[in-house]
Parts: C-alpha cells; sequence; structure tokens
C-alpha cells in the first residue's frame, strides 16, 4: 500500500501520523519505507530512528514541487520493486499534484484540532468531496483517483472524538458551502511529550500502538474500495477481527488527556461558551442523580518555593494525583518535593 499523509499547518501532525501508520506496518508487515520529502534547513528524524527493526527511513530535501514529485515517483517505484509499502510524509502542495495523487493509494489529509485547521483542511479537500444537499462535485483537473480523506489529529476519546470531529467538519463545510468531504471514522490522540519522543526512538506504548494499527486496517479497506464515502465500523471490526464496534468506541483517553480537555471546558463554560447544543448531543443521561460528596487526596503541610507563598507557609495543595511516597508528589497545579513527613507512613498511603 502506498499511503500519503499531508498537513494542513505545518507538519507536526502530519509527521506524527505518518510515524504512527509506519510503526503499525513494522509490527503487521514486517517492513516499510517511510519516506519524508522536507524543505532545506528543516528538522530531520534522530539517527535512532533510522536503526529501527521494519522501518526503511528516507529523509530527501526538495526546494522545488517537480522536485518533490520526482522524489516521491523513484522512492515508490523503488519499494514496489522489492514488495514494500510505502508511507509518505508530504509538504501540503502535494494535494493537488496529479503526479503524486496517481502513485498514492490513499492520500490523508491530518487535521489538528485548532478551527482553522479544520477551514484550511476543507477549502484544500473541496475537489476531493462528496456531492450532498443538491451540490455539484467539481473535481480538479488531472487529480488521480484517489480522494482525499481527513483524518482527526491531536483528538483523544476513540468513537465519541471521531463523531465530534466528524460534526465540526460538517459544520465548518456547511459554512462555507462545500460538499461533503470525506472523513476518517477515527482521530489520533494527543500525544504527550513521551509519546512523541517514543514515535521517534521506538518506544510506543500499547495506545499508540493500537492507534495506528486501527488506523491501517482503516487505509486497507479504502485501498481495496478507492471510490467508498465512509468506511463503516462494521467493516473496520472484521478487518481487526473484532466480534464488535469495541474497538472505536471507548473512550481512551488517558488522565493527561481528561485533564487537558477539562481545563478547555472550565475556561469555556467561565466564558460563557460552553456547553453548545453540540457537546450535549452525545452526552450520557443520568437519571435519578442527585450531589454527593467524596474525599479527594491532597497533602498538607509548610512550603518552601511555592511562587504564590512565603517560605513555610502551612498549606494545603491541590488534588493529589500521583507520588512515590517519599521524595515527590504530583499535585493538579504542580509538582512537590517532599521533605520530612509531620508521621511515619505507613506503605501504601499515598498510592
Amino acid at each position: 500500500m502506498i499511503s500519503a499523509f499531508l498537513g494542513v499547518s505545518g507538519r507536526t501532525v502530519a509527521a506524527h501520523a505518518a510515524l504512527l501508520l509506519a510503526n503499525a506496518h513494522a509490527r503487521v508487515d514486517g517492513v516499510v519505507s517511510l519516506v519524508r520529502v522536507i524543505a532545506p534547513g528543516d528538522a530531520t528524524l534522530s539517527p535512532s530512528f533510522a536503526s529501527l527493526d521494519g522501518i526503511v527511513l528516507v529523509e530527501r530535501e526538495a526546494s522545488t514541487q517537480n522536485k518533490v514529485a520526482a522524489i516521491v515517483t523513484e522512492e515508490v517505484e523503488a519499494a514496489r520493486q522489492v514488495g514494500r509499502s510505502v508511507v509518505l510524509d508530504l509538504p501540503s502542495t502535494c494535494h493537488a499534484d496529479p503526479r503524486i495523487r496517481e502513485r498514492v493509494a490513499v492520500m490523508v489529509m491530518a487535521v489538528g484540532q485548532a478551527p482553522l485547521d479544520e477551514q484550511g483542511a476543507l477549502a484544500l479537500v473541496a475537489a476531493d468531496a462528496v456531492p450532498s444537499r443538491g451540490r455539484t462535485k467539481q473535481r480538479a483537473p488531472g487529480l488521480g483517483a484517489a480522494p482525499c480523506w481527513l483524518l482527526g489529529c491531536s483528538r483523544s476519546g476513540g468513537g465519541p472524538a471521531a463523531a465530534a470531529f466528524e460534526r465540526a467538519m460538517t459544520q465548518n463545510r456547511d459554512t462555507q458551502d462545500v460538499a461533503r468531504p470525506r472523513i476518517l471514522p477515527v482521530t489520533l490522540p494527543m500525544l504527550s511529550r513521551a509519546e512523541a519522543a517514543g514515535l521517534i526512538d521506538g518506544g510506543l506504548n500499547a495506545r499508540m500502538l493500537a492507534a495506528g494499527v486501527i488506523l491501517l486496517a482503516i487505509l486497507r479497506i479504502i485501498e481495496a474500495d478507492p471510490g467508498i464515502e465512509r468506511v463503516e465500523t462494521a467493516a473496520i471490526d472484521a478487518a481487526l477481527g473484532e466480534d464488535g464496534p469495541a474497538s472505536l468506541l471507548p473512550d481512551d483517553r488517558v488522565p493527561g488527556d481528561r485533564l487537558r480537555d477539562l481545563a478547555d471546558e472550565l475556561q469555556a463554560i467561565g466564558e460563557g461558551l460552553k456547553p453548545t447544543p453540540d457537546d450535549l448531543l452525545d452526552a450520557p443521561l443520568l437519571e435519578d442523580w442527585r450531589p454527593e460528596t467524596r474525599t479527594v487526596r491532597v497533602l498538607a503541610g509548610r512550603v518552601h518555593g511555592h511562587p504564590n507563598f512565603p517560605a513555610g507557609r502551612p498549606i494545603v495543595t491541590s488534588d493529589l494525583y500521583a507520588s512515590d511516597g517519599k521524595s515527590w508528589a504530583r499535585s493538579l497545579s504542580r509538582w512537590y518535593r517532599l521533605g520530612v513527613p509531620a508521621t511515619a507512613l505507613s506503605e501504601g498511603d499515598l498510592h
């Protein structure tokens, strides 16, 4: 399979998506070529990535679109000669280049979470959109047979996140009066700093590997039927060997994702912007509800070096999220170094 990833603004989210897919290919197929075409002066991957088993890394500079097209043609043909799949990480300008489109089985536009990314993606893929509501599909002259699909990136939450991304793109489509784009029924999660580093040095965790494998299964469905307008969950489950839609629907956010989402939502609530009807559309319904309280673990003590309090001030920290019980603690707000405890702690007091 020859797949290509492009970004709307910048290269980071598309590069992360390409790296995830390349790692999935390596685990499933044994070997894959990852071809990155970069501009002169752009950052390259670390030498440690080039030594990962199963991934043949090619990074080449191109200062013109003609050079980009020549590199893609050369590298794709070289991989085909040995029966190897190729993952391309390309500049967004490649989307409208027929020389590249005709060599790619699946083209994916990686869309970040900013509204400008969503609007920019729709403008770029307007020629690939599906006609709907009486609109006439206008395809740019010379484009290859494989249309471009939108992939929501930096959007944790499994199936609910994918559904929210599709709704957001639909709303933006109506605003811009363009036809319905093809949207992948999965999103890639927001990566922590450690996870982003793991993409480069091969230290993928289970969540990242699962995201890559699901994405690979979806792209192979599209490769087998390039004309489809939607990828159904049942087809994905069949490709993955699942009995039901559990592969896509769970909310897979890790604690860091949940805290980031909560911070954004609380700010929007404070500004009077939330909740919107879309926020509550698929929200779970709680019946027979009542307010209750529960104990939240915190630390109390005399603090030194806090940005808000003088040395020696007695404080109570915000909610405690992690600690080794002897030398460090992480609250909702910040890290703490732990000195001498007030009383001896028993095993498990902070765990």
